[in-house]
Formats: C-alpha cells, sequence, structure tokens
C-alpha cells in the first residue's frame, strides 16, 4: 500500500494560502493555522475515501466558524491539494477522479475588470475581441456601460454581467429589465445578500435573462436550496469554495436533472463546475450554447 504523508508545516502553508492567496502570510501564527498544525498528521492511503474522510473531520472541526466564507475556503484549498496529490500518486489527471470529461473543448471568455466609465468599457471590450475573444464578462452595475459593451463589440459577442450582489431584488428585476434590450448572456448574482434565494427567484421568474450564482456557495445543502427554490439558471460551484468535491460536482449533476419553472432543468438549469480562477465560468457557457444551438 502506498501511503501519502502530510507535513504539519505543508498542511498549514495550504491552509493559509486557501484563506488569503494574496497575502498568505497575514495568517501566521492565526489560530487556523495552528488547527492545520493539529491535524496535519491525516495520511492519505486509502484515495478518495480518505479525502472524503479528512474533509468530514474538517468539516466537523471547524463548525463554530460557519458554513460559508472563510474557514469553508481554507478547508476547500486543503482539499484540492489532496486531490492533486492523489492525482501524482496514481498518475492521472484531477479530472479522471472526479468522474472524467463529459467534452473535449470548451469555449472562454474574458473576465474584465471594473472600469470607471463606459467609454473604459468599451476601449477594454474592443481589446479583448482583437484578441479573439467572442464572450466577455463585464462587472459593471450600469445600464450606460453595458449599452457601451454591446454598441463596442456587435450582436455577435456574448456579454455577462457579474455585477457582485449590489441589489435588493426588486431592484434587480428592474435592473435586468432594463438591460434586456443589450442581450445578456447571464446576469451573475444580482441580489443581496447572495444566500437571498427566495429573493432571487423572484428575479429569475420575472426576467428572461438567466440568472447565474452560486460562487457564494459551499455545500450541496445550500446548492439543494438554490435548485429547490428555483432560484437560478446557471449553478457556479467555485472550486476554491466547494467542499467535498466529488460528492458536491456528482449530486449537483443530478440535482440538475430535476424540475425548475415546470420545465426540465437539462433546459432550465445548467451546472458549471469551476476550476480555477482562470476559466471559471466555460464550463456554464458551453452548456448555454448548446442549448441556445439546440
Amino acid at each position: 500500500m502506498r501511503t501519502l504523508g502530510l507535513r504539519p508545516a505543508r498542511l498549514a502553508a495550504l491552509w493559509a494560502h486557501a484563506f488569503d492567496p494574496m497575502h498568505p502570510d497575514r495568517l501566521s501564527g492565526h489560530r487556523s493555522v495552528d488547527w492545520s498544525h493539529r491535524h496535519a498528521s491525516a495520511v492519505v492511503d486509502d484515495g478518495k475515501r480518505a479525502i472524503e474522510a479528512l474533509v468530514d473531520l474538517m468539516h466537523r472541526a471547524t463548525m463554530i466558524y460557519g458554513r460559508r466564507g472563510l474557514a469553508m475556503f481554507a478547508i476547500s484549498g486543503v482539499e484540492i491539494a489532496l486531490w492533486d496529490l492523489l492525482g501524482k500518486l496514481r498518475g492521472a489527471p484531477v479530472y479522471e477522479l472526479l468522474g472524467g470529461a463529459v467534452r473535449p473543448r470548451l469555449p472562454v471568455y474574458a473576465s474584465l475588470l471594473r472600469y470607471d466609465s463606459p467609454a473604459a468599457v468599451a476601449e477594454a471590450c474592443r481589446h479583448f475581441v482583437s484578441q479573439g475573444f467572442r464572450m466577455l464578462k463585464l462587472h459593471q452595475t450600469d445600464v450606460a456601460s453595458v449599452r457601451a459593451a454591446r454598441e463596442a463589440v456587435g450582436p455577435e459577442v456574448e456579454l455577462m454581467l457579474d455585477t457582485n450582489c449590489p441589489w435588493t431584488p426588486l431592484e434587480a428585476v428592474a435592473m435586468a429589465r432594463a438591460l434586456a434590450p443589450y442581450r445578456l448572456f447571464w446576469l451573475e448574482e444580482p441580489v443581496w445578500p447572495p444566500e437571498d434565494y427566495a429573493g432571487l427567484a423572484r428575479v429569475a421568474a420575472d426576467t428572461e435573462t438567466p440568472i447565474a450564482l452560486g460562487e457564494n456557495e459551499s455545500t450541496l445543502f445550500g446548492f439543494r436550496e438554490i435548485v429547490r427554490q428555483r432560484a437560478g439558471d446557471i449553478l457556479q460551484p467555485l472550486a476554491a469554495g466547494v467542499i467535498g468535491k466529488e460528492a458536491v460536482l456528482g449530486d449537483l449533476s443530478e440535482l440538475c436533472r430535476g424540475t425548475v419553472r415546470g420545465r426540465t432543468s437539462a433546459e432550465e438549469i445548467t451546472l458549471f463546475k469551476s476550476v480555477g480562477v482562470a476559466v471559471e465560468d466555460v464550463a456554464a457557457a458551453a452548456l448555454v450554447l448548446q442549448q441556445r444551438a439546440g
């Protein structure tokens, strides 16, 4: 039997990096790092079941810190490292360990910054289109910027809008309707707080624009609630924030065979599996493209 030991210092570093990847040193000496030292004697010797058992242990040990947010991101960082190490041990890429690829190629998009003016948005859009991108995600919160983007790229380029939870449900409905002429591919996280799934359900029911959400959710139970309340059209589990990768992504695939808005979710709910910041929404884009083409 081959075993894979985790040194305490390495696990502590993974823990701190998952909390704050830009400044992991800020957590040196933090109690969370001390916690990772206490559990770093864990040894992965039984593949997937061992990872599941360790993740469950971390879940239970950190319950007091909450079921969303920094603690869950930190656990997820450790879990990602464990899957990576298991893949190296078995000589297999992680996607095979998680169930295998479902398609050989995926479209990608450029994720833009939030700019100070519509003119700056238009300039950035033209730049990325010139680089070959046919899908762009904006992070603006005003109609003028989206209008400028659409005018800059024309009707053949897909535009998505990630607003990062700024509005009440009523404000989100009003904005979705105001943005409708610019044919957004999806409207992402339009409601504050992000876990107001009842409010998001009202937005989803009152607009034709697909609603995307899920990057602020960390457990299968939360995603089940999204589906139960029909709170959106595109589920976005973020790899850096979802705990229990294999179980969550597998069970979400099953959830997406249910019924939403009176139609099958194969038509209405898209599951996308985020694999990192640089390519975070491409699977969702691929599936929505397939649905539109069909």
